[in-house]
């Protein structure tokens, strides 16, 4: 297990960094795994990079419960697609947001979400109010709605028969 350093510096709290800029990460491959997968993430949910400290936090918390996290095959593989673009970062977040409810990729998010609500600036777009009238929300919702049915449809056309092979393929494995 790498240690990183506790202290926090209140410059990694608003500092953007990106994995190729990180003179203070380790150049361990699971760490710099970590860091791109949070790099994506945060940016699908904020349209933001993350600071070092969410790195920090993000990289700390996986070093310690990361064998706590369901580890199926397909877990590995979503979580693998996810991290490599936003898009499929939305993508396997429709999916698993109507499969996989407890699986690998939901945790490492809800994980994420309670690290960028404590820190500043994206507790802001976590905890600030949508000040927009009841007739663009309407339209707002709708156009979310679309969209998400469609992500939803192509992410089951593209993980379905994945996530159902593996199901079958624990179910031989079982009765073997």
């Amino acid at each position: 297990m790498v240690s990183l350093p506790i202290e926090t510096d209140t410059k990694d709290l608003h500092t953007a960094v990106r994995i190729d800029e990180s003179p203070v990460l380790p150049a361990d491959a699971s760490v710099q795994a970590l860091h791109q997968e949070c790099n994506v993430f945060c940016q699908y949910l904020t349209g933001q990079l993350p600071t070092l400290y969410v790195v920090r936090k993000y990289v700390d918390y996986h070093q310690m419960a990361d064998d706590k996290l369901p580890a199926t095959r397909i877990d590995r593989l979503l979580v693998a697609s996810a991290s490599r673009s936003k898009m499929l970062t939305w993508l396997v977040d429709s999916y698993t947001g109507l499969f996989l409810r407890q699986g690998r990729f939901r945790v490492k998010m809800v994980v994420l979400l309670a690290i960028l609500e404590c820190v500043p600036p994206f507790h802001e777009a976590a905890d600030g109010p949508i000040a927009v009238s009841r007739l663009r929300n309407l339209f707002s919702l709708s156009g979310e709605l679309a969209a998400y049915g469609v992500s939803l449809a192509a992410a089951t056309l593209l993980f379905g028969p994945l996530h159902a092979g593996d199901c079958i393929g624990r179910l031989m494995r079982k009765e073997s």
